[in-house]
């Protein structure tokens, strides 16, 4: 076995990769099933919004819509404050207004607080996917930049 002083150039880069990705790719994972959980999250709760609420099925799809338009319309502002932001201060930043919304929605007793609640849910999100890739681009050499399912 070689030590790291005898690896040629291309073989220590191909090792600290290969490191960097077994390390970030188990965050990776969790950050995209908490990222998913998320996004389904109110569909999980819609019993008890009817029951508690009163929120008919025109009200929650309104409130569960409102997400959405909210997502797309933030898309390109989201992706503007992480490259002026960076990825860590940007993940950060969203994963604490997730936890505040989360637990927020706890307390939700009318269809106008789901409604502001669920508006007020899209505005960092869009950018989530792409703050948790740029890590692993700026961390991989540039040939690597397409992940292990390029086809050249």
């Amino acid at each position: 076995m070689m030590d790291s002083a005898t690896l040629s150039a291309p073989d220590a880069l191909a090792s600290a990769v290969r490191k960097v990705r077994w390390r970030l790719l188990p965050i990776f994972v969790v950050m995209f099933i908490v990222n998913y959980v998320d996004r389904v999250n109110v569909s999980f709760i819609k019993p008890q919004l009817e029951a508690s609420l009163g929120i008919g099925a025109t009200a929650y799809g309104l409130g569960a819509g409102l997400f959405f338009w909210g997502y797309a319309v933030f898309e390109v502002p989201a992706n503007l404050a992480l490259e002026r932001m960076g990825a860590r201060r940007w993940l950060t930043l969203i994963a604490a207004v997730w936890g505040a919304l989360a637990a927020l929605l706890a307390f939700v007793r009318t269809k106008e607080e789901f409604y502001t609640l669920r508006s007020c849910w899209a505005p960092p999100r869009p950018a989530s996917s792409p703050a948790s890739s740029t890590p692993s681009r700026a961390g991989s050499p540039r040939r690597n930049a397409a992940g292990p399912w390029r086809s050249s």
